[in-house]
């Protein structure tokens, strides 16, 4: 992700690099609901059945793309709070981090859960 960063500063002039970053706030901060709580609980949990994974996965995919309509809808309040017209479509396509998130949530807990962070750790270095 750093290395993602340093690319597009470079090769972005302030204000577009700015308008990046305030595009992404939003669905970091809204995907809270997805990447916290319920993912925590299935790793503490003292035995799982495959029923609890599902119905979690099935939980937070419905909540993440729920989520994710709702940025997409409320995109164009989000640029006029900010007086930013071009913000709008980079806050919608930015809302689709929350639904991939939520669609990563639970693998990664099963990881976790398993002691597995060499696979863990090499999966999400690749996804950043």
């Amino acid at each position: 992700m750093f290395g993602v960063f340093v690319v597009l500063a470079r090769h972005l002039g302030p204000e577009a690099f700015a308008l990046a970053a305030l595009a992404m706030v939003v669905p970091n901060i809204l995907a809270a609901p997805v990447t916290r709580g319920l993912p925590d609980a299935n790793i503490q949990r003292e035995e799982i059945d495959p029923i609890h994974l599902g119905s979690a996965f099935c939980l937070l995919a419905a909540t993440g793309v729920a989520i994710t309509a709702l940025i997409w809808i409320s995109a164009g309040a989000i640029a006029a709070a900010f007086d930013q017209p071009c913000l709008e479509a980079l806050v919608k396509w930015t809302s689709a981090i929350v639904v991939i998130q939520a669609f990563g949530v639970v693998p990664a807990a099963v990881l976790k859960r398993q002691l597995n962070f060499r696979l863990f750790a090499v999966a999400r270095l690749q996804a950043r």
